[in-house]
């Protein structure tokens, strides 16, 4: 299984509606345009494949995936429980 993250930033409203839809498909939203993920290794590039075909990627989005180490989360700190945008179709995923 493969532990990461993504994180998006774009200034497009369009663009960040259909990958957050995608991402939440796969994945849970930590912050607003943070997102975790444990996946095996076929569903992770069904999610890269789904990202890079949907998904028009040019110079108004920015996608950076963040793979974590085994042991990852044993050095999560999370500080606060502030709440972000609702979400309710976010499928959970727990680590």
């Amino acid at each position: 299984m493969n532990k990461f993250l993504i994180c998006v930033d774009t200034s497009d409203p369009k663009k960040r509606q259909k990958l957050n839809k995608i991402l939440l498909r796969f994945g849970e939203r930590v912050q607003y345009s943070v997102f975790e993920f444990l996946l095996n290794e076929t569903d992770e590039l069904k999610l890269k494949s789904q990202i890079k075909t949907r998904i028009k990627i040019d110079n108004t989005i920015q996608i950076n995936i963040y793979y974590l180490p085994e042991n990852y989360i044993l050095k999560i700190e999370r500080l606060g429980t502030g709440n972000i945008a609702p979400i309710t179709d976010a499928k959970s995923v727990y680590f």
